[in-house]
């Protein structure tokens, strides 16, 4: 691990980036090839949008204040600007990913290995009793940036902030019903024509089409 120099103040059409220190590690290959362009979203019509603005975009590219802790090739790291308790990061990718079902796997696992790597990190930096890595997927999770990231939070005990599991509001499952489930989620990861799909799905991901 590498401790970087800050890098003085720079100015980017009339905003003032922060001083910011950055933390490296050695990166041996990038997860994907970088081209330059934004992936975009797939609909289930099959209809391909790409966003005309991303704020997470915007602050990787440097078009506003951001205190990076983290990057590489293919991702990067910088601080919440609301924080649940100091040291709470995001971890991003450069390039734009609307969410979770987007992402392509290699880049997934290269995020959260970041994540674990910089969960370490804050640990220690902030002496927390706890920590979450949290992703949030669709605004029926409550995903707010349309820009995939994982939630680095240092946790206190009695900091307010809570993810309440397991879930009070519901009625415990019967072991008949959670059998059902779990025959129904085998079944499919075994389907033929699921996997066949699955990895067209996958191929379409991890092009580079705009």
């Amino acid at each position: 691990m590498e401790l970087v120099k800050p890098q003085e103040s720079l100015s980017v059409s009339g905003t003032t980036r922060l001083l910011r220190w950055r933390v490296t590690w050695p990166v041996e290959r990038r997860v994907t090839p970088w081209t330059g362009h934004r992936r975009s979203h797939t609909l289930p019509t099959g209809i391909r949008f790409v966003p005309t603005h991303c704020v997470f975009c915007d602050l990787i590219k440097g078009a506003g204040e951001v205190s990076i802790c983290y990057e590489d090739a293919d991702a990067v790291a910088f601080m919440d600007i609301q924080p649940v308790n100091r040291g709470h990061a995001l971890v991003v990718p450069r390039e734009h990913y609307a969410s979770l079902e987007d992402i392509p796997g290699p880049l997934g696992k290269h995020l959260f290995d970041v994540a674990w790597r910089l969960g370490e990190v804050i640990r220690d930096v902030t002496k927390c009793d706890g920590m979450n890595l949290l992703v949030s997927s669709g605004s029926a999770a409550g995903q707010d940036v349309f820009h995939y990231h994982v939630h680095v939070i240092p946790r206190m005990h009695g900091d307010g902030w809570d993810v309440p599991l397991p879930f009070t509001g519901g009625e415990p499952s019967s072991r008949q019903r959670l059998d059902a489930t779990a025959v129904q989620i085998l079944t499919a990861l075994h389907d033929p024509m699921r996997v066949r799909e699955s990895a067209v799905r996958y191929a379409r991901r991890t092009t580079d089409e705009v």
